[in-house]
């Protein structure tokens, strides 16, 4: 019963029912929203996990568990949709093409915003005047 009890995620009453251990809790709003704002401030940058874990204190396997937890999403997948909607609002408001908006968010290519939007949608963007029609 020691080694149940000392090494197993749940626990055992005495009666012999178990009981689910709490889950540890994700990051606080705080720190998501300075992880957020740095993110944003350094997306023509290239941010690794430890650069964004080291922003909040944690380790970066820490960092990425708590943040999946949190936001439900890896820094992996953050740091493209943060890019994503950055390169979004350009293509909105103003005749930049794709390629131009891309550069200025942080991506490498233009083909890598569009296969971000593909992966999030399951569909490929529509052409930038449908995509500013869908804003307004």
């Amino acid at each position: 019963m020691h080694l149940v009890r000392q090494y197993t995620s749940t626990t055992v009453g005495r009666s012999g029912a178990r009981a689910a251990c709490p889950a540890p809790p994700g990051l606080s709003e705080r720190q998501i929203q300075q992880v957020l704002a740095f993110i944003r401030t350094q997306l023509g940058e290239q941010l690794s996990l430890a650069v964004l874990a080291q922003q909040i204190g944690y380790n970066p396997y820490h960092f990425a568990r708590l943040l999946r937890r949190t936001l439900g999403a890896s820094p992996h997948q953050v740091v493209p949709r943060q890019r994503l909607a950055r390169a979004q609002r350009p293509l909105e408001a103003t005749d930049l093409p794709l390629a131009g908006s891309a550069g200025e968010s942080g991506f490498a290519t233009q083909s890598y915003p569009t296969r971000v939007v593909t992966r999030a949608l399951g569909v490929p963007p529509v052409p930038r005047a449908r995509w500013r029609e869908r804003a307004n």
